[in-house]
This record gives C-alpha cells, sequence and structure tokens, in this order.
C-alpha cells in the first residue's frame, strides 16, 4: 500500500487511481484546494501497483548526454502567433495525426473551465489544447484510456508536465512504450484547480458576468505574456474581454511568485537537466542575449531539448514546418531556470496554504496574490504570520 508524505510529495498525477485493480484509491481535495490519495484498507490487497507507477517513487531518466537544444518557431505566422511560444506543438501534434495515424494526449479546458487531459484525433481539434495553462490538469482515467490504445496499437503522443510523463511511463509496459511519444515541458509549478475556480468566481462576483474562456499567455504587437478573460456581462448579455499584464492579474501575479504552487512542486525531482521525456518544449528566454539580430521575440520562440534517439527522429519529422537554430545546452540551463533546477518554497506559499481554506477568496486576493497591496493589508498579513 503506498504511504507517503503526501501533503508535501505527491504529485497529484493521480496515477494510482487508474492503476488499483480494486478501486481502493481515490482523489480527496484537502484544506489547500489541491487532490491527494485517499486509501481504503479494507479493499486493499497490497498487490503493490500504486507504488510501481508512482512518479515520487520510481523515477527513470534518459541519457541526458546525448541532449540537443534547438529554438524553433513555426513557419505559418498565424499557426505561431495562436500558441504560447513557437508553436512547436502543433507541429509535432500535426506531424503525429498525419504521418503515424495517432492521437495526441494533451490538456485542455472542458466547458465548465475545467482543465483535463484529452485524446484528439484530429488537426483541428489540436488547436485548443494549444497554448499554456496554469492550473493543474485532471488525469483520472486518461492513463487506462492510454493503455487501452497503446493495446489497440494506436501510436500516441502524449504531452504533459516531468511527473505526468512519468506516470505513464510506469503505468505502460516497456512494448507498449514504443508506440508511445512523451514530451514533457518547462514546469515551474502548478496551482490547483479549485484556487482557479475560486478566482474566477470572485471575478464573476465583482464585474457581474460569465467567464467563457481565459488565455494566460496571449500575444500582441509589443508583448508575449498578456492575461485574457472573455465573457459575458450578466446585465447586457454583451459579451467583453479584458486583458492586461501579468502584475495586473492577481492569479498571474501569484503564479509567478511561487505563492500558488502545489507545495510538491518545490521538492519536484524533475526540475533538472536529466528528463524522462522524448522532447522537452518551454519557452526560450533569453534568445535576445545570445543571438542580437533577433526582432519579433514577442511572437514567441519554442526551447525545444531533444532528449531520447525517438525524440530526435521526432524533431527531424517536423523540421521542414519550423525555423530552428541549434545552440549549446547551456543556454537553456542559464536562462530557463525551472529547466535546470527547482525553487526554495517561499514563506508566503506556505501561508497562503494555510489560510487558504479559513478565509474567503476576496481576502486570499489581497492578502497573498496582489502585487503591491494596501498597508492595512500587509499589516494583517504579519499578525496571521504569527498565529
Amino acid at each position: 500500500m503506498i504511504s507517503f508524505d503526501f501533503g508535501n510529495n505527491c504529485y497529484g498525477c493521480s496515477v494510482c487511481v487508474d492503476a488499483c485493480p480494486v478501486e481502493a484509491i481515490r482523489e480527496q481535495k484537502g484544506n489547500n484546494g489541491f487532490c491527494f490519495p485517499v486509501i481504503d484498507v479494507n479493499k486493499c490487497v497490497n498487490c503493490g501497483l500504486c507504488e510501481r507507477v508512482c512518479p515520487y517513487l520510481r523515477a527513470v531518466f534518459q541519457n541526458y548526454t546525448c541532449q540537443e537544444l534547438f529554438c524553433a518557431k513555426h513557419k505559418d505566422e498565424k499557426t505561431r502567433l495562436i500558441g504560447s511560444s513557437g508553436s512547436v506543438f502543433y507541429a509535432l501534434a500535426k506531424s503525429h495525426i498525419e504521418s503515424k495515424k495517432g492521437v495526441v494526449v494533451a490538456s485542455g479546458f472542458d466547458s465548465g473551465l475545467q482543465l483535463r487531459h484529452q485524446i484528439v484525433k484530429t488537426i483541428e481539434d489540436v488547436i485548443p489544447l494549444m497554448k499554456s495553462k496554469y492550473i493543474q490538469s485532471s488525469t483520472i482515467g486518461i492513463f487506462r484510456k492510454v493503455k487501452s490504445l497503446l493495446n489497440d496499437m494506436v501510436p500516441i503522443l502524449f504531452v504533459g508536465s516531468p511527473c505526468q510523463c512519468q506516470a505513464v511511463i510506469n503505468y505502460v509496459s516497456q512494448e507498449q512504450r514504443d508506440l508511445l511519444t512523451l514530451v514533457d515541458f518547462v514546469c515551474h509549478g502548478v496551482p490547483s484547480q479549485d484556487l482557479f475556480d475560486r478566482w474566477k468566481g470572485l471575478y464573476e462576483r465583482q464585474h457581474d458576468c460569465h467567464v467563457v474562456r481565459v488565455s494566460f499567455r496571449e500575444k500582441d504587437d509589443k508583448y508575449v505574456r498578456y492575461f485574457k478573460i472573455m465573457g459575458v456581462n450578466n446585465k447586457t448579455k454583451e459579451p467583453f474581454s479584458h486583458k492586461g499584464l501579468p502584475q495586473d492579474w492577481s492569479y498571474y501575479n501569484g503564479f509567478l511568485d511561487h505563492t500558488i504552487f502545489r507545495p510538491s512542486c518545490f521538492n519536484c525531482r524533475f526540475k533538472s537537466i536529466n528528463r524522462v521525456s522524448d522532447i522537452t518544449l518551454g519557452d526560450f528566454w533569453g534568445l535576445e542575449l545570445v543571438n542580437s539580430d533577433i526582432k519579433d521575440f514577442n511572437k514567441g520562440y519554442s526551447m525545444v531539448v531533444v532528449n531520447s534517439d525517438k525524440g530526435k527522429q521526432v524533431f527531424d519529422g517536423i523540421k521542414q514546418d519550423v525555423f530552428y537554430e541549434k545552440y549549446p545546452l547551456e543556454v537553456a540551463v542559464d536562462n530557463n531556470h525551472a529547466f535546470a533546477k527547482k525553487d526554495e518554497q517561499p514563506k508566503l506559499n506556505r501561508y497562503f496554504m494555510k489560510w487558504y481554506s479559513r478565509l474567503p477568496m476576496s481576502v486570499l486576493d489581497k492578502l497573498f496574490l496582489t502585487s503591491t497591496p494596501a498597508l492595512h493589508w500587509r499589516c494583517l498579513r504579519k499578525i496571521l504570520r504569527g498565529l
């Protein structure tokens, strides 16, 4: 039976829920808004499957000595602007669907703005899965579906956080792994769906509206990092959109300050040059420092790290669709810190998690997420630290 400090070390990937043959494990939301496994000891048969699939207990990394770093952007400008960086994910997905007749498994919002891993079979269905989403996606049930598809010999391109990719590796057999291409991304940390729901509800109450879509990374002529909300006004029934820079949005500000991350993100063993995937994607931060000729950085460039022989073959298969240039791996290490190392847990994260379930969202927002809280909120925050 799986047992360790779930509160500080569980990644929340839910693979143990899918793996349990007697359904003795379920997810339960904790006081900090994140979901953790709960085990029914009366049902558990001590088969050990949950321990064997857990990415915290079992991590297998690629031989990173063969890694190659590329800077890339999609050749089609419209496609490039849809993605958060250079839209390499779209090129990978399109190639996989067309050349391998496979499916893509990645995170996307459902109609209720719940972020879940989804299975798509067409290129058109890939588009809603593009862009960065700063929420932990739900993967309950996806591992079983992935294994079923692999049993039917369907090639799969799986895109997820490094811990989610490790969970897939642990769940499928070595023979099935040959049909599976894994793409992870540079993960800073994950906020909970529960927090996003609470924050969205606060926004809707303050603006008397209904939010229908959120873009965490919107581009325009100046910036590659706008936060944008789209919705409908409850009184006029008119659609609206509202966008701004990260510091203008408390949720985004909490993300950048690491205030709202899952506690295990600060103990993450996957924030390392060692990767479990075939390809790692991210933003190519610092590109202007190593290439002074870059003039359109605001349109986004992808950092592509090829981690395995399979990853090399997959990237070779999309080179006709992207502009790319090779760089020393140290460029990624120096300019995208979450690629190579984990962060220290800030005190504000601890206090936020401590008071998360005790205070209304309006108070949490002013106390912990606003970039420049008023003096009385700063004083109250100091008082709460002592309690």
